[in-house]
């Protein structure tokens, strides 16, 4: 369905618009639940940061629909490890994900 709708806001700006909202609303309330945090609020320009994450985070993400090529995993579970990945450095913050036992 997503793929849909991106497809579809490509021909028609205003198919974008409840999945924008959407997409605002989510990332409002977790900049919300990030400000109760003393360890998050002393990072310098938090906030900016964060956003700056959620934003490269969705990009890449949405690359990954169109280009089989993207530098990012197709499988869900190795997809959100990534963007993961890429939102705690990018705020300096220790990744505490438990590290998968050697293969």
């Amino acid at each position: 369905v997503f793929r849909a709708v991106l497809r579809q806001a490509l021909v028609d700006p205003a198919a974008w618009a409840p999945v924008g909202q959407l997409g605002n609303d989510a990332t409002q309330r977790l900049i919300d639940t990030l400000a109760r945090f003393p360890a998050v609020t002393a990072i310098a320009d938090w906030r900016e940061r964060v956003l700056f994450g959620i934003y490269a985070a969705r990009g890449a993400h949405f690359n990954s629909f169109h280009n089989p090529q993207a530098p990012v995993p197709a499988a869900h579970d190795a997809l959100v490890s990534t963007l993961t990945e890429l939102v705690l450095r990018h705020l300096g913050l220790p990744d505490e994900s438990p590290t998968p036992p050697a293969v």
